[in-house]
């Protein structure tokens, strides 16, 4: 790999590392914000288990996304 896809490489890893956890880092602050106004534990558990139902789905589509640019450079 020539030295500019190398560098195009990390700066797109790099990226991609940023964005994903900046997601974590709003899905945290969403449960911690809901988890504050739960009344009970059942309440905070369907907080919880509803916010990361949620990112798993977004994180699902974002792989969906990737897994789309991979076979469309493989074509």
């Amino acid at each position: 790999m020539n030295s500019y896809r190398k560098k195009t490489h990390l700066r797109q890893s790099a990226e991609q590392k940023r964005s994903e956890s900046e997601e974590q880092l709003s899905l945290l602050q969403t449960i911690t914000s809901e988890l504050a106004t739960a009344g009970d534990l059942p309440a905070a558990l369907e907080v919880v288990l509803r916010d990361v139902k949620w990112g798993a789905g977004a994180a699902e589509r974002r792989c969906d996304s990737i897994w789309k640019k991979v076979g469309a450079n493989v074509e």
